[in-house]
């Protein structure tokens, strides 16, 4: 198999491993959010997507993005 068709192959398998996987994209403000909060945010919407759809604690797929405002 080429290397060219190997990634295509590996980018495919990616995105089909992402979308049968619940991905979250929490942005934020990084004024006074402490890494403890963060990690409580991502539990709580880890135990939503439990929750509410029935999905499986591993299958979830948070991101936090720290937005800095100018103000």
């Amino acid at each position: 198999m080429k290397a060219s068709a190997k990634k295509s192959n590996h980018t495919e398998q990616l995105l089909i491993w992402r979308e049968k996987r619940p991905y979250i994209n929490v942005k934020t403000t990084s004024a006074g959010v402490t890494k403890e909060q963060k990690q409580g945010n991502t539990k709580g919407c880890t135990q939503l997507m439990i929750d509410v759809f029935n999905k499986e604690t591993v299958k979830t797929f948070v991101v936090m993005d720290e937005v800095h405002k100018d103000f």
